[in-house]
């Protein structure tokens, strides 16, 4: 019978960890490391959690999109769509730098057939002849 290296149980726990922070916390990055870093939280048990609250301009454009996708879920919402229903959405026209970069995916999240700017927000219903 061979004994298990101690640090397994503490590898198997750190990856299980790494796993509910990427799924619950929305975490695009997630690094375990030996030695806490400067700003780093030191617990009494040796572990350390650390959080880079940099905002990227990539970070910025994805929290510009799911800001849209939510208030086109509420308007659905509001207008008691069926939620198969698809839609023709006009966009702020000061969003079109998001569209540009995350269409597909607002698209895709919101069942917008087209996504074209204009002065406000605003959905039709498609119906297909």
């Amino acid at each position: 019978m061979r004994a298990a290296h101690p640090d397994a149980g503490r590898r198997e726990c750190v990856a299980g960890l790494a796993d509910l922070v990427a799924r619950e916390c929305n975490v695009q990055e997630f690094r375990v490391v030996a030695e806490p870093g400067a700003g780093e939280v030191v617990t009494g048990d040796g572990w350390a959690v650390a959080l880079d609250t940099t905002v990227t301009p990539e970070l910025d454009l994805e929290g510009r999109a799911r800001d849209l996708i939510r208030q086109i879920q509420r308007l659905r919402k509001d207008r008691d769509l069926p939620v198969t229903a698809r839609v023709d959405v006009t966009y702020p026209e000061g969003e079109a730098t998001v569209v540009a970069a995350l269409g597909t995916w607002i698209s895709r999240q919101t069942l917008a057939r087209s996504l074209t700017p204009g002065p406000v927000l605003d959905l039709a219903v498609w119906v297909d002849d």
